[in-house]
C-alpha cells in the first residue's frame, strides 16, 4: 500500500465548480487522483453505505472511523491511484488529490482518516450556485438516490445533508438553497476547528478569471510545483468541466430569478 502525503481533499457544496478545479489540478505531475469521485470507494463498505445508516445523510464524522476501516479505505484508494497520464504511481509516497460535494459533510471524517490532509475551500456566488443547483434537479442527470424512503415528490438529486425529510413538499427553490446551505455551513464549522495552516479558500470566480494566479497561489499552499502542464492549461480560459450542463454565460442565474428571489 502507499502511504499518502498531506493528501488536498477539495471542499465546496454542489454545482460550485468542484469538478473544474479538481480537473484542472489533477493535470498535475505531483497529484494522483483515483479516476474520478470516491463514492462507491466509500459507500460499498456497508458501514459507511447510506442504507445502512437509515438514509440520515452523506455526513461522516470522526466517530465513523477507526484503525481497521482506516486500513480499508486506505488501501483502496491506494489500489486505485493513478497519475495524470492515467499511469500507477512509480514512488511507495503520494500527493492523493481527492473531491467529491459529499465532502462537505466529511470534514472531520477525512481529517481523521488523513491527520495531515490539506483542504481547499471552493464557494461559489450564492445565486449562481442555487441556481445550478435547480438546473442539475430539473436535468435529471444527478439523481442520487431514485427510491429516497419517506420522499415522495421526485427522485433525490446531488447532496443528501441532516434534516432533508423538512424539505419534503417544499418547492424545487427552497430544497436548493437547503443543500446550498447546509454543504457551506458544514463546512466552515468543521474548517474551523482546524489550524488556519491546513486549509484555504478561493473562489469560482477566481478560478475561472484568473486560473494562472489562482493555480499557481493554490501549488504555494499545497507545497506542488507549477509546473509546465498547470502553466499550458492555465495560459488559456480553461475548459468546461465534464459535468457542464449547459454552456456557462453572465448572469445565467437570472433564468431561475423569482424563484431565487425568495430565499
Amino acid at each position: 500500500m502507499h502511504s499518502f502525503d498531506r493528501p488536498i481533499i477539495i471542499l465546496s457544496a454542489p454545482r460550485s465548480g468542484s469538478t473544474l478545479l479538481f480537473e484542472v489540478l489533477s493535470k498535475s505531475q505531483s497529484l494522483h487522483t483515483i479516476g474520478g469521485e470516491s463514492h462507491a470507494l466509500i459507500e460499498t463498505i456497508p458501514k459507511l453505505n447510506i442504507a445502512y445508516r437509515q438514509f440520515s445523510s452523506n455526513a461522516l464524522s470522526a466517530d465513523d472511523i477507526d484503525d481497521e476501516l482506516a486500513q480499508q479505505l486506505q488501501q483502496r484508494f491506494s489500489d486505485e491511484l493513478r497519475d495524470s497520464k492515467g499511469q500507477k504511481p512509480k514512488t511507495s509516497s503520494v500527493r492523493l488529490l481527492e473531491k467529491t460535494p459529499k465532502n462537505s459533510l466529511r470534514v472531520d471524517f477525512f481529517n481523521a482518516l488523513f491527520p495531515d490532509a490539506l483542504f481547499i475551500y471552493l464557494v461559489r456566488e450564492p445565486k449562481e450556485n442555487i441556481s445550478s443547483i435547480m438546473q442539475a434537479w430539473r436535468s435529471n442527470k444527478f439523481v442520487t438516490y431514485p427510491n429516497l424512503p419517506g420522499w415522495d415528490k421526485r427522485h433525490w438529486s446531488l447532496l443528501l445533508p441532516p434534516n432533508w425529510q423538512q424539505l419534503n413538499q417544499q418547492p424545487l427553490h427552497n430544497i436548493a438553497a437547503f443543500q446550498w446551505q447546509a454543504a457551506n455551513d458544514a463546512i466552515m464549522s468543521q474548517l474551523q476547528t482546524l489550524p488556519p495552516e491546513r486549509w484555504c479558500m478561493l473562489s469560482y470566480d477566481q478560478l475561472v478569471s484568473q486560473p494562472e494566479q489562482t493555480v499557481k497561489a493554490l501549488c504555494e499552499f499545497t507545497g506542488i510545483e507549477f509546473d509546465p502542464d498547470l502553466a499550458s492549461l492555465c495560459s488559456q480560459p480553461l475548459p468546461h468541466s465534464r459535468y457542464t450542463i449547459t454552456t456557462p454565460k453572465a448572469n445565467k442565474w437570472l433564468d431561475n430569478y423569482h424563484d431565487i428571489e425568495k430565499v
